[in-house]
């Protein structure tokens, strides 16, 4: 979300927390692209954070059955949609 809306500060917060926590270069840049070919739970909510951000939440159909079908739940979705928010706002 803060690579879509040009967060830059954040992204640059995230990134550093992305290397704690042992991702790697590539996969940095791909979550910050809003993919991941190495995880497809994480690709699912990459895409639907994309979806959401751009659309304004308009738009999120496609999105959605994707982010279920790799097992997430609603309550997953509510609190997506609070950070989403919460970064829009805070931003």
């Amino acid at each position: 979300m803060s690579q879509i809306n040009g967060y830059h500060y954040c992204q640059a917060a995230h990134t550093a927390i992305a290397k704690m926590e042992h991702f790697i270069g590539n996969q940095i840049l791909q979550i910050r692209s809003s993919f991941s070919d190495w995880d497809l739970k994480l690709d699912a909510l990459s895409k639907l954070t994309k979806t959401i951000t751009e659309s304004t939440g308009t738009q999120v159909e496609n999105a959605l059955n994707i982010f279920f079908n790799q097992g997430y739940s609603k309550g997953i979705v509510v609190d997506l949609l609070l950070i989403v928010a919460n970064k829009v706002v805070g931003n």
